[in-house]
């Protein structure tokens, strides 16, 4: 198994850059160990420090795009996070079944229901500093 390592560098002025590597080792404990005696290493040859390093597992998924898919077609559901604030959670490539006659987003779209409550209170997914989507209050196609 090999891993993907995304590491963080911070400037004297607030500035950031990323660096992305693929790091070989088989199992998660070991990659972070290694990742951070790399992180050691380049602090021991670089004025810039470290902001975070992400460690994850690439996974191939030969998911096909339908017939005229189109990546510049998308549509945004306008929703309420658990701090109250708003959040655009983008659908790339949204189907066109998924579009009211007037360009919204049908809410009550089986599929759509079930995108978007990955995102609630009981769902594996967390968006914006790891809040959650209380409501979602419209969705549009972009444009």
């Amino acid at each position: 198994m090999a891993f993907e390592v995304g590491i963080q560098f911070l400037d004297d002025y607030g500035r950031t850059t990323t660096r992305r590597f693929q790091n070989t080792d088989a199992l998660v404990a070991d990659a972070l160990t290694s990742v951070g005696s790399l992180v050691a290493n380049f602090l021991a040859v670089s004025d810039l420090g470290t902001l975070k390093h992400d460690v994850a597992v690439r996974t191939v998924a030969a998911n096909p795009a339908e017939t005229a898919a189109n990546k510049d077609t998308g549509g945004t559901l306008h929703c309420v996070l658990d701090n109250s604030k708003l959040y655009p959670l983008k659908i790339p490539g949204i189907r066109a079944t998924m579009l009211n006659p007037d360009g919204s987003i049908d809410l009550a779209d089986l599929a759509i229901v079930a995108y978007f409550e990955n995102f609630m209170t009981a769902g594996k997914f967390r968006v914006s500093e790891g809040n959650y989507v209380v409501s979602v209050l419209y969705g549009e196609l972009d444009g």
